[in-house]
């Protein structure tokens, strides 16, 4: 088996290194996409010391928007052309592995889908992600009240995809969606089949893909949605990054060697949040 990192990552490039050196060390090799919105400079030299591909092509990231499907699709795509890669490791950049490198090197080898699934019921709140047409990537959609009313302008985009955000909301009231939607972290390792089998349903199937691209938080249902209806579930273990959600703000960002109590009872090999100042926590871990 032989394992390719997916990094997403818009800051952190002290952070980006020591993941990188950690994957490295254990044969897994790494493709990243810096968002568009900010300088790639800081992070050509860790990609470079240590082997990994930066995205040429970058996109603009928006949290909870369709963009970051687009970016990890680039990136998987990239990956998925070289023959060698079997598996393929979706992460941020301010993930780290908690495991010793021979835990993670027999992690990397397992021959199955690790990713969250949890299905909606269609009355659930969690269903009214899929349900409703929302505009997560557009200054558009940026409408609550925090927001200065210059902000809320419309775009070029925008106004070419009238038509387009038309025609969904249509769509979307006057059916159901076509297949289990399931909810669940954003990341997750896929073998090369699955993974394959996700991109071309988005591919060839417009509508379903439009569904996703005018939903809420795509992000944590896309691959999630596609594995549950598509995949053999018997074969898919859960999300293999952890993060702690019982602390404010949420998720909890580890920032040094006192937090390792709460890493040490997480059972995944990797965990997020990390400050990029957390460096006696990074090296605890590294000699654990």
């Amino acid at each position: 088996m032989t394992t390719a990192a997916l990094i997403l990552v818009h800051n952190k490039p002290v952070m980006l290194r020591r993941l990188l050196a950690r994957l490295s060390a254990v044969g897994i090799r790494a493709i990243v996409h810096v968002d568009r919105k900010v300088a790639i400079d800081p992070f050509v030299e860790p990609c470079s010391e240590f082997g990994a591909t930066l995205m040429d092509d970058r996109r603009e990231i928006f949290w909870g928007g369709y963009s970051m499907i687009e970016a990890v699709s680039d990136m998987a795509r990239k990956a998925l052309a070289d023959p060698n890669f079997t598996n393929f490791l979706h992460i941020s950049g301010d993930t780290y592995p908690i495991v010793s490198n021979e835990t993670l090197a027999d992690w990397a080898s397992r021959d199955i889908d690790q990713i969250d699934h949890w299905p909606a019921e269609p009355d659930s709140l969690v269903y009214r992600r899929i349900k409703n047409v929302y505009l997560p990537d557009s200054r558009i959609g940026e409408l609550r009240s925090h927001r200065r009313h210059e902000e809320r302008y419309l775009s070029r985009q925008i106004v070419d995809s009238l038509d387009e955000i038309r025609s969904v909301f249509e769509m979307k009231h006057s059916s159901n969606f076509p297949i289990t939607f399931s909810k669940g972290a954003n990341w997750w390792c896929l073998r090369r089949a699955t993974l394959e089998m996700c991109l071309d349903k988005l591919r060839s199937n417009r509508e379903l893909a439009l569904w996703f691209r005018y939903s809420s938080n795509p992000d944590e249902s896309v691959f999630n949605s596609l594995v549950a209806s598509f995949a053999d579930c018997s074969k898919v273990a859960q999300c293999p990054v952890a993060a702690l959600w019982n602390y404010a703000p949420a998720p909890y960002e580890f920032k040094s060697v006192a937090d390792f109590g709460k890493i040490a009872s997480l059972k995944q090999p990797f965990a997020r949040k990390f400050a990029e100042e957390a460096v006696d926590l990074l090296d605890h871990l590294d000699k654990s």
